[in-house]
């Protein structure tokens, strides 16, 4: 009797699992939660934006981590599908010593560039927030000490049935130490 196909088929089984579980793993650390503040950006299409870092100075070669807020201010629901990191999303980065645009690196430096979630997209509650967490230095030449002014430009989001941009986002400092 040969079990090839009954080994593939559990292999199969275990693999479909196991990205089931990673795509879990991923959609949790974005988090969809009330948010205590209001953001401070822009609203269109039913989304305010807010951008904010937890680490607002660090040095040359640490992680620049910020977090996108997508607020839902529309009297509705909206069911979401986010766009990749790379793709879905354009900052506006400029450093304030020598006043130019921060140019984005041909490819990103990080290995995965998807937002977790069922295909079906995530529900966004009236009042409530989707966060979407960007190693920006992986995306964006910040290689210099200095300060730098960093803003969500736009992006886009899809709410069935339509593509939607993303309004700008408020602008925030970070501070880049030797």
């Amino acid at each position: 009797m040969n079990n090839t196909a009954g080994f593939s088929k559990l292999t199969a089984s275990t693999i479909a699992i196991g990205l089931l579980l990673y795509s879990v793993c991923i959609a949790q650390t974005m988090g969809i939660r009330e948010s205590q503040t209001s953001p401070t950006g822009a609203s269109a299409n039913g989304i305010a934006t807010s951008l904010t870092c937890s680490s607002p100075t660090v040095h040359v070669g640490q992680p620049i981590n910020v977090t996108l807020e997508l607020r839902n201010v529309s009297n509705n629901g909206l069911h979401a599908l986010f766009a990749a990191r790379a793709g879905g999303y354009r900052f506006v980065i400029i450093n304030d010593s020598t006043l130019q645009v921060v140019s984005k690196r041909d490819s990103p430096r990080s290995g995965w560039d998807t937002v977790g979630g069922p295909s079906a997209g995530r529900e966004i509650k009236r009042g409530y927030s989707k966060f979407v967490e960007f190693r920006l230095d992986d995306y964006y030449q910040i290689d210099q000490p200095g300060k730098y002014r960093v803003a969500l430009l736009d992006g886009e989001i899809y709410l069935p049935p339509n593509l939607v941009k993303l309004p700008s986002s408020n602008t925030i400092t970070i501070t880049v130490l030797p």
